[in-house]
């Protein structure tokens, strides 16, 4: 067995809060990505509404940095920029707050937060 997890990158990026930058990378377990369903969004209807991501994004912010978010910048839905999981797909929902989160919102309603580096 290895020692670490095989991941995949979803985004790379680096944001400053009161003059401190900070690098992170987003990045989901294979296996999460495996659990979620696979999906061709032209034919099958979405598992989980954009309201629904939103919201578990949301939850899950408040819950993490026991704070209450800013806002919402952005609500994307991608799928993974990986050959063997292209039929996969997530949302990516970024939320301004004390602590600015870029999140993954899988399928089935798990959700991956950016790792500071």
């Amino acid at each position: 067995a290895y020692a670490f997890a095989e991941m995949v990158v979803v985004e790379k990026g680096s944001y400053t809060i009161n003059g401190v930058k900070k690098d992170y990378v987003l990045e989901v377990d294979v296996a999460d990505i495996d659990m979620a369903s696979k999906i061709d969004p032209t034919k099958d209807k979405l598992p989980m509404s954009i309201n629904e991501a939103i919201n578990i994004a949301l939850s899950a912010y408040k819950e993490k940095y026991k704070s209450e978010p800013w806002g919402i910048s952005s609500v994307s839905f991608n799928h993974f920029p990986s050959r063997d999981h292209k039929d996969h797909w997530h949302f990516k929902v970024n939320i301004f707050g004390d602590s600015n989160a870029n999140m993954v919102v899988l399928l089935n309603e798990k959700v991956v937060f950016p790792r500071i580096q």
